[in-house]
C-alpha cells in the first residue's frame, strides 16, 4: 500500500506541473496574473472590396488608435531578455495580396519585413529592451503604454478572396524564446494578442469607383468677427458625387474624413493659421462626423452617377476670433466592400 501510495502521489504532482503557466516565459497582459485568452483585443472589421486598378502599396484600412496599458512579467528569470512585437505568430496568409502592419511609436512596421528570433518567428520590433531580472529566480514585472494603430495595405495583385475570418496581426513576447519553442509553446494564450475578425467577404474587384467634392474647394467667405465672437456660424453646403466604371456586383462604399490638425475629440479641423476658429463636416439632419472613423454613404450601389449632401460649419473655438484668411485641409477616402 505504501508504494501504491506514493506512486499516487508522484503522479498527481506531476499532473499539477503540467497543467501549470510556462515557467521562465515572458508574457504581457492586463494585469499582473492572467487567466488563459483574454489578454487580447479583438477588433471587428467589415468585409471589403479591394480594386484591382489600385496600386500596390495602397492603404486599404486602418484602426483606431490604441493606448493599452499593460504589466510583462517574467518568471523565475536567468538572463536579460526583450519585449519585442511578433507579427502573425499564427504563421498565416489572411488574404493574398494583403500585408498587415502597425503604426508604433511614428513609425510603421510591416509584417513579413522585420528580424526573426532562432524560431524562425517575425519580429516587428522591440519595446523594452535588456530587460534585466533583479536576481536569479525571481519574478521581474514592468508596466507600460503600447500606444499602436494597426493598418492594412494592399501589397500584390489579389488572386482571391480572404482565407480566414480571423487573423492574429500580433502578439507581445519575449526575444529569446518567443512562442514556438518545446518549451515555451503554450505562452501566446497568456500575452498580449491583438486579433482582426471578420476578414471574411474582403474580396478583389474589377470596379473603378471616384469620388470628389463638389465644390472641390469650401469658401466661407467674408464674416464680421464680432458675429464669429457672438456665436453665429457660416455654413456652407458641399457635396460628395460618386460614380464607378465596370462594378460587375453591387458595393457597400464607406467615406473616411482624415484631417492632421483636429480637436483631442477629432469632430473639429483646426485651420494651422487660424486657431481661433474651428471647422466641422457634418450629414444634413446629422451629428458632427468624426475624423478617421467610417461612415457608410452608400449601400447595394451599382456604379451610377450618386451625389450625397454635406455641410461644412465654421465656428468659433477661442477668443480673440484671429481675423484674416485661413486655409485647412481634410482628405476623403473611400472603402468599398
Amino acid at each position: 500500500m505504501k508504494n501504491k501510495l506514493a506512486r499516487l502521489i508522484w503522479v498527481s504532482g506531476m499532473c499539477l506541473l503540467f497543467s501549470a503557466k510556462p515557467a521562465l516565459a515572458l508574457i504581457c497582459g492586463f494585469e499582473s496574473r492572467y487567466t488563459e485568452y483574454t489578454q487580447e483585443i479583438n477588433e471587428q472589421m467589415k468585409g471589403m472590396a479591394v480594386l484591382d486598378a489600385l496600386p500596390s502599396g495602397t492603404e486599404l484600412w486602418r484602426s483606431p488608435m490604441y493606448h493599452v496599458p499593460l504589466i510583462c512579467t517574467e518568471s523565475f528569470a536567468q538572463d536579460s531578455d526583450d519585449v519585442v512585437i511578433y507579427a502573425n505568430p499564427e504563421r498565416v496568409t489572411p488574404i493574398p495580396g494583403v500585408q498587415f502592419g502597425i503604426v508604433y511609436r511614428g513609425k510603421t512596421y510591416w509584417g513579413g519585413t522585420g528580424e526573426q528570433n532562432s524560431y524562425g518567428e517575425m519580429i516587428m520590433t522591440y519595446i523594452y529592451t535588456n530587460w534585466q531580472p533583479q536576481q536569479a529566480n525571481s519574478v521581474f514585472q514592468v508596466g507600460m503604454t503600447l500606444d499602436f494603430q494597426v493598418i492594412m495595405r494592399k501589397n500584390a495583385a489579389m488572386i482571391g478572396a480572404a482565407v480566414v475570418d480571423k487573423y492574429d496581426v500580433f502578439s507581445l513576447g519575449g526575444r529569446r524564446y518567443g512562442f514556438h519553442s518545446s518549451t515555451f509553446g503554450q505562452v501566446r494564450k497568456y500575452t498580449f494578442t491583438y486579433r482582426l475578425i471578420g476578414l471574411n467577404g474582403t474580396k478583389p474587384s474589377t470596379c473603378v469607383p471616384t469620388v470628389k467634392t463638389t465644390p472641390a474647394v469650401i469658401t466661407f467667405k467674408a464674416i464680421a468677427k464680432p458675429a464669429l465672437e457672438a456665436g453665429k456660424q457660416r455654413v456652407v453646403p458641399f457635396s460628395l458625387d460618386f460614380s464607378a466604371q465596370s462594378c460587375s456586383a453591387p458595393l457597400t462604399v464607406d467615406v473616411v474624413f482624415s484631417s492632421p490638425n483636429t480637436d483631442t475629440t477629432k469632430t473639429i479641423i483646426i485651420p494651422t493659421d487660424n486657431t481661433s476658429v474651428g471647422i466641422t463636416v457634418r450629414e444634413a439632419g446629422k451629428g458632427n462626423i468624426v475624423m478617421d472613423t467610417p461612415i457608410t454613404m452608400l449601400e447595394d450601389w451599382s456604379g451610377n452617377v450618386i451625389s450625397r449632401p454635406l455641410e461644412a460649419v465654421l465656428s468659433k473655438q477661442t477668443s480673440p476670433v484671429s481675423v484674416g484668411a485661413f486655409n485647412a485641409v481634410a482628405t476623403v477616402t473611400m472603402q468599398y466592400r
